[in-house]
């Protein structure tokens, strides 16, 4: 005989957030990871691993978008698309509510292109050349999904593992990684709610460009 057992909302929503940060968690490129984990950056004397760490998440998100956009530039990979999505991530470093924050998930929702399982969407597929599609797909998945993975709470090595995968991919294709000694400014802290502030923000958009 089968039993049916009543299901609140609540549970609903931990059952669909725990499915969503394991599908998260198999973004992460621990290859990658571990061969750059003791990379020194130079001027702090640190592992990059480590000063990744100090920063906020709103800055690695940021500096994501970056990496993605000078990927673009430098292989020429251009669609409307691409620009609608980079813009969003960066509103990620302006979110300052739990109302903001809502509107901006849901805008993410709707903007991704390549989601959990790396998959690219087609009409940007067509305007990447075939032997950077992989990589680009990869790239594309890490950076979208970089500033979701602790947005509830959580501090985890998440954003630094996708942080590195994004950084691993920049190298492999000789584009310019953008200096981490920018992003320091922007103290370590999980989840959203406190904005960068507006200055900040604008001296990093100068970075966009290697």
């Amino acid at each position: 005989m089968l039993v049916c057992h009543a299901v609140d909302t609540a549970s609903l929503a931990t059952w669909f957030l725990f499915g969503k940060l394991i599908c998260i968690a198999t973004l992460f490129d621990f290859g990658e990871k571990r061969c750059r984990k003791n990379l020194p950056l130079s001027g702090r004397g640190l592992p990059i691993r480590e000063t990744i760490r100090t920063i906020s998440n709103a800055a690695k998100q940021v500096c994501a978008a970056i990496c993605l956009q000078r990927f673009c530039a430098q292989h020429s990979i251009a669609h409307p698309k691409l620009d609608s999505l980079i813009e969003h991530l960066w509103a990620f470093a302006s979110i300052g509510s739990p109302d903001e924050f809502v509107k901006w998930d849901s805008g993410l929702n709707s903007l991704a292109l390549a989601g959990f399982r790396a998959k690219l969407d087609g009409d940007v597929s067509a305007a990447v050349d075939s032997e950077l599609l992989s990589d680009f797909s990869s790239l594309v998945s890490n950076v979208e999904n970089l500033g979701m993975c602790d947005a509830y709470g959580a501090d985890t090595d998440g954003p630094i593992d996708m942080l590195l995968s994004v950084f691993s991919l920049l190298e492999k294709h000789d584009v310019p990684i953008p200096s981490l000694d920018a992003f320091t400014a922007s103290e370590h802290n999980v989840g959203w709610g406190m904005p960068v502030d507006p200055d900040l923000l604008d001296s990093w958009r100068s970075l966009r460009h290697s």
